[in-house]
């Protein structure tokens, strides 16, 4: 068997394995990259803590943070409770008073700066946040002042952004249960959660700890950070699952390569176990050739895969090495021989006699073997799927952005009041419209009034905030409208009770119905709806649930709350420049208050665009990855049919048959593939978007017919080219060549 000549074709072979290897080679670096962020937040708490809180409205005491810490399993344990903050009329500073136990900064490892953490009888003392100490005292070691009464025994240092647990600690005076201002005046103060450090084993003070608390809730750090990761962590599982079905693909091509190996010398078998070779020769030979296949192609495939690892690190796109990138090449190796078994063990069964015959040995003798063709339908039904999914998520996706706004550009600026300070916010009015029309870079700027509506008639939210805007809004193009239209210049001046309102609001209170010229009373004045809008950035920025003309609302001296400024830049500024210019001329205004907060609004949804683009760039690749696999699956089970029927071929043409013929029967034989696989991959692709809606938390259907319309005819496409192709090579060879190859 040493001579057992290779057939042409096997660069195919270990091209799909290589490209499989390579895509799930970098898959795999996604999902190395985020546990290695979690790896390094854990890293820097020195331990995967225990957060323990209580499923009712209990909260624990410092007996329960004894008897706890009591415990062998537990090392230390802290108590963490209510966060309040206290708006003071005339107060310098707006302070976020944290209470927990004295324990608390070791347990959680919280860096110091200056000073250190509570001793025991500390009762009126305070750890000072990073942002709080540099507001108030600047760089200054502010250790055994007074603030607001609390001796300051400690100051942190500053926390990441990333740290999504201990990074508010930043903004908050730490203070002891009981002290803070809100605290004092509850009957019954206590901490609404622990922080458990295990002395050894995780397992072991879970269960330790669910022991004594029975009815708490128990989670770890590690659930803590992956929450901040949620997004990503589906993306990624969704991203190898689609990459597990390139490896199917390419496996499948594997197996077909070997299979067209054993027809194409099927006579040559025939005589070398006519004269001794046993099936378990033939089969250790094919296994060992499928494993030769699948490690080359997995090696250069990994080789890749690494290339574009250390590529995209050096341009800072998250993908890291890990212990599980390793394991590509083993798990290959296994898939290997998963793949050679089948056609390896159909051509060990062959007796030499039915090998001599001319027997396939993949036809099953004369009734056809159906399991190739129901693996390729299956590998068929994967691309649709995939294309599918890749051309609806994406048009539904670019959908979704482009109503994240109106018409809104980069020059259109967000000015209000900061939403969290250590220094008490400044309180803009619509007077203050002259301020930033007066400066340089801002070519106008549109006030707002907002008045929150406790509830009205007919809807179950509360708190959403009416939005009065003033001259200037039709300028701005903020809203992406589903219906009707957006408010007129002649509206805004006049005063008129029209209303713009937001999706889910008229879904709330109409349901199904047109809201249009429906009639909304809000504290006693009765508005018109004249538009539905669906676009979500308005909301999330600046709360814009409902809009309408400023006039129409209570004069300024009724309200209560601050009001906000849309600005527009002139053509020849810049955000940064114009960002200096509102702060400065706002510290002037309104001296010893913090900053105003000055957004782009559309920077975030640029960022949010820019993530999703890529996406559905990777998410492209993989599904034209699987196209070109799927088309390599059908042309490898057409030119394998067509083999088997070589003698068949070989009289037709002798008889008259034009290549034209034979190519029209690999692009049938093929065709038939696709219309099989068609239902199969449709209901896969809308399977796989569910998912990744789900992952994606985004609102778009799973169901397109242009996405399905578009996936059939790819799918039809692409079978009907391979099959020509095979039908193309079938049809080279003379009558006479065919006929001898039909033999031999």
């Amino acid at each position: 068997m040493a001579g057992y000549r290779q057939t042409s074709g096997r660069w195919l072979a270990r091209t799909a394995i290589a490209l499989a290897a390579a895509i799930l080679t970098i898959a795999l670096g996604l999902h190395c990259a985020i546990q290695e962020q979690i790896s390094h937040l854990l890293d820097s708490v020195g331990a995967n803590l225990l957060r323990v809180t209580s499923a009712g409205s209990e909260r624990y005491n410092e007996d329960d943070v004894d008897s706890i810490a009591s415990m062998m399993e537990v090392a230390e344990v802290a108590g963490a409770g209510s966060t309040s903050t206290g708006y003071v009329p005339d107060a310098v500073y707006t302070l976020t008073y944290f209470e927990v136990s004295c324990h608390f900064a070791s347990v959680m490892n919280l860096p110091f700066e200056f000073g250190q953490g509570f001793r025991d009888a500390d009762s009126r003392s305070a750890i000072l946040g990073h942002e709080v100490a540099q507001t108030i005292y600047g760089g200054i070691n502010p250790v055994g002042q007074v603030l607001e009464g609390f001796s300051i025994v400690g100051v942190l240092e500053e926390i990441p952004a990333d740290d999504s647990v201990r990074e508010p600690m930043n903004r908050r005076v730490l203070v002891p249960l009981g002290a803070s201002p809100a605290s004092r005046r509850s009957a019954d103060p206590g901490y609404s959660m622990l922080w458990i450090r295990p002395a050894s084993s995780l397992q072991q003070a879970v269960a330790a700890v669910a022991e004594k608390l029975p009815d708490a809730q128990i989670l770890t750090l590690v659930d803590q950070y992956s929450r901040a990761f949620t997004t990503e962590r589906r993306t990624t599982q969704f991203l190898l699952f689609a990459t597990s079905a390139i490896v199917l693909l390419a496996l499948v091509i594997v197996a077909g390569t070997l299979s067209l190996s054993a027809v194409a010398r099927r006579w040559e078998l025939g005589v070398r176990m006519a004269i001794g070779a046993r099936g378990r020769d033939v089969l250790r030979l094919l296994l060992v050739d499928s494993i030769r296949l699948t490690v080359e192609g997995a090696s250069l495939g990994i080789a890749a895969g690494l290339v574009v690892t250390l590529a995209c690190r050096h341009f800072a796109v998250p993908l890291s090495f890990g212990f599980s990138q390793l394991a590509v090449l083993p798990a290959f190796t296994v898939l290997g021989v998963i793949s050679g078994i089948i056609p390896a063990s159909n051509t060990a069964r062959r007796t030499p006699a039915s090998a001599l015959r001319g027997e396939s040995p993949v036809s099953g003798g004369r009734l056809p073997n159906l399991a190739p063709w129901a693996i390729v339908v299956a590998s068929s039904a994967i691309v649709a799927g995939a294309v599918y999914l890749v051309l609806t998520f994406g048009a539904g996706t670019i959908h979704v952005l482009d109503s994240l706004w109106g018409e809104v550009d980069q020059r259109t600026l967000l000015v209000s009041s900061p939403r969290e300070s250590i220094l008490a916010p400044p309180t803009p009015e619509p007077a203050d419209q002259d301020l930033l029309e007066s400066l340089p870079s801002i070519a106008f700027a549109v006030p707002a009034i907002q008045q929150h509506i406790r509830s009205f008639p007919g809807s179950s939210r509360m708190g959403i905030q009416l939005t009065g805007v003033g001259p200037g809004y039709t300028q701005l193009g903020l809203l992406h409208l589903d219906s009707g239209r957006d408010l007129t210049v002649e509206e805004i001046l006049g005063g008129e009770y029209s209303l713009v309102i937001h999706r889910d609001i008229a879904e709330d209170l109409f349901g199904t119905e047109d809201p249009l010229g429906r009639m909304i009373a809000l504290d006693g004045r009765s508005y018109t709806v004249v538009g539905v809008f669906s676009s979500h950035m308005p909301v999330l920025a600046a709360g814009l649930w409902m809009i309408a003309p400023q006039a129409s609302m209570p004069t300024w001296e009724e309200r209560i709350g601050n009001a906000l400024f849309w600005a527009r830049l002139e053509d020849e500024s810049t955000v940064e420049v114009a960002r200096s210019e509102i702060v400065a001329a706002f510290r002037t205004r309104y001296p010893g208050k913090a900053d105003i907060s000055v957004a782009a609004p559309t920077a975030f949804s640029d960022e949010i665009r820019g993530e999703a683009m890529q996406l559905i760039l990777l998410l492209g690749l993989i599904a034209g990855a699987a196209a070109l696999l799927g088309a390599l699956d059908v042309f490898n089970l057409i030119q394998i049919q067509l083999e088997i029927r070589r003698m068949e071929l070989a009289i037709r043409q002798a008889v008259g048959a034009t290549a034209s013929r034979i190519v029209g029967l690999g692009a049938g034989q093929a065709l038939a593939v696709a219309m099989l696989a068609t239902p199969f991959g449709l209901a896969l692709g809308m399977v796989g978007m569910a998912a990744l809606i789900r992952a994606q938390s985004m609102e778009i259907r799973s169901f397109s017919w242009a996405g399905a319309i578009a996936a059939v005819a790819i799918l039809v496409a692409l079978s009907i080219l391979s099959g020509s192709a095979a039908g193309w090579r079938a049809s080279r060879d003379t009558p006479a060549e065919a006929l001898r190859k039909g033999r031999t």
